[in-house]
């Protein structure tokens, strides 16, 4: 591609912050029209933000629990012998 070149690209969304609520969120067919459904999507992604960090904590705990077992296991065969 060289310089002369004048071929353009247009940007779809927009990609600066603004005071508009009629915007496509995630997915084409979720495009809230009013301010109430914008709310309502807000608190969607917050709760599924929520549940999501959750998981990732009760992913690190399981970890760390069988981490434990499985040390506690080496240790009592160590200590049989």
């Amino acid at each position: 591609m060289t310089m002369t070149d004048s071929s353009h690209h247009s940007m779809t969304m927009k990609m600066y912050f603004h005071a508009g609520y009629m915007e496509q969120i995630l997915f084409e067919n979720w495009m809230p029209m009013t301010v109430g459904p914008f709310i309502g999507s807000w608190f969607a992604i917050f709760v599924i933000a929520i549940l999501y960090e959750g998981l990732k904590t009760f992913r690190e705990y399981l970890l760390r629990r069988e981490a434990r077992r499985e040390f506690t296991e080496t240790e009592n065969r160590r200590n049989a012998l």
